[in-house]
């Protein structure tokens, strides 16, 4: 058992837990999930994949679903206009794919494994481009995927690196 994992359970959280709600979380989403059960929990990296995969897309209906409304009522906050329009600009900025390629875009822009690229930012930039809510959940869910197979084979690879063995 890694420290990581007793000071989890410690406080009544299993590491599969963990990961599964690190991957619903903004920013690290599954990008920080899949590393985290393989390198601080030393979990089996098809067992995390699956974990991460549960916990990212288990919230990408709801965001899509509620991204607007709340961002609408938001809007009603004259001091966060400022915060908004910096958000906004920061994702349209990012979101050249998704002009250029609608739904095919949205799809590669989530499934590049960086911060900032994931089913959260995903799930705004659709409804600032006001795709239909359904299609955008198919096509954050298919570059949540895509991201999260790229992000296994790195931290599978570099595991093989340093430890020259899978967890």
């Amino acid at each position: 058992m890694t420290g990581l994992e007793q000071w989890c359970l410690e406080r009544g959280l299993t590491a599969p837990w963990v990961v599964t709600i690190v991957a619903a979380l903004p920013v690290l989403e599954l990008r920080g999930a899949i590393p985290l059960g393989i390198f601080g929990f030393r979990l089996q990296p098809w067992f995390v994949f699956g974990l991460s995969l549960l916990g990212n897309l288990a919230v990408i209906p709801v965001l899509v679903w509620l991204v607007e409304p709340v961002y609408r009522w938001l809007r009603r906050f004259r001091w966060l206009h400022r915060t908004l329009d910096r958000c906004e600009q920061h994702a349209r900025k990012r979101a050249g794919l998704v002009e250029r390629f609608e739904l095919l875009g949205l799809m590669l822009f989530v499934s590049v494994p960086l911060p900032g690229t994931g089913a959260w930012t995903g799930a705004f930039v659709a409804s600032l481009f006001r795709f239909k809510r359904l299609h955008a959940c198919l096509a954050i869910g298919a570059g949540v995927m895509i991201a999260g197979v790229a992000i296994l084979i790195g931290a599978v690879g570099l595991d093989q690196l340093l430890h020259g063995q899978t967890p």
